[in-house]
């Protein structure tokens, strides 16, 4: 399969996920996804005409490095301040660092720099109705030991999930959201990652890695793995972000040293949180960690023919 099927298949499977995201929760979000995937293409086409280069087909993998980063971002968060971490990504991080041999996904360096420019809004998922506020399925588990009794398997997996619960005798209430656009129908990323992994598109490898470690991480620290891997960013990141040729190793060894380190620095920062930054942010931090130590990987490993 050729880069620009790649890249095609990739943008037709996120649009899928938000349309779908749309259709059960909030109309206006896929119209919100487009208008910045557009964003991200002309900020493309932009950096490019500026440094008099061809633009080929990448102004389309900066269409997906905007429509990646909207769908992991809470749905509520204004479009002006996504935008910000677009062109931060598209016409700087993307053009510029890897003349310095640093190789960054672009969308986990948008995402931190939204952190430090709108941490309030970029960590904003719920409000209180009476003392807790859950924002994702994840960090419903903070609260109540077994979520899977109040949350079926089945909604989790196809969802919808919203609604409030009371809790402790009904003095306490949980507001509940679904968390990121792009996450909240686990079953759909499942089937997204299964036939990509088929063709070629996505990184197996990566992905297999990142889910045994990080399963074994949540064990450790007595959490349910399954359910940790359906809620959350996981399988959002196993389908979109792991296999970016940019920033993820060249050679299969690396490759599985590549998910192994995101799933344990993950599980690590869920339990015990890093900088006071939100635990749900932690794979950010991951991934980020990963790509820094991938130069090494990639020098102390030696690509054998048969890769």
């Amino acid at each position: 399969m050729s880069v620009i099927q790649k890249i095609l298949s990739l943008n037709i499977a996120l649009i899928l996920c938000a349309t779908l995201y749309s259709f059960i929760y909030q109309s206006p979000f896929i119209l919100k996804l487009f208008s910045l995937m557009a964003c991200g293409f002309l900020a493309e086409i932009l950096i490019v005409y500026i440094q008099k280069q061809k633009l080929r087909y990448y102004g389309l993998g900066s269409a997906f490095l905007a429509g990646v980063l909207t769908c992991s971002l809470p749905p509520t968060m204004p479009s002006y301040m996504i935008l910000f971490g677009i062109i931060f990504s598209v016409c700087i991080i993307k053009p510029f660092l890897p003349r310095f041999r640093i190789f960054l996904n672009g969308v986990i360096v948008g995402r931190l720099f939204l952190m430090m420019l709108f941490p309030e809004e970029t960590t904003k998922w719920g409000y209180a109705i009476d003392g807790i506020a859950s924002a994702t399925p994840l960090e419903f588990y903070k609260f109540y030991d077994k979520p899977w009794e109040i949350i079926t398997w089945s909604k989790i997996l196809f969802g919808p999930i919203d609604g409030s619960w009371i809790i402790e005798d009904g003095f306490k209430f949980c507001n509940f959201v679904p968390g990121s656009p792009g996450s909240n129908i686990p079953f759909i990323l499942i089937i997204i990652g299964i036939v990509f992994s088929l063709k070629g598109i996505s990184n197996w490898r990566t992905s297999v890695a990142y889910a045994l470690s990080f399963s074994v991480i949540n064990m450790i620290f007595g959490y349910n793995p399954i359910y940790n891997i359906l809620t959350a960013s996981s399988l959002f990141c196993m389908v979109f972000l792991f296999s970016d040729p940019y920033s993820t190793p060249r050679t299969n060894i690396g490759k599985w040293i590549f998910g192994i380190i995101i799933g344990v620095i993950n599980g690590c920062i869920r339990e015990w949180g890093f900088l006071e930054v939100p635990y749900t942010e932690a794979i950010v931090f991951a991934i980020l960690f990963a790509n820094l130590i991938m130069p090494l990987v990639n020098k102390l490993i030696i690509p054998s023919k048969a890769q």
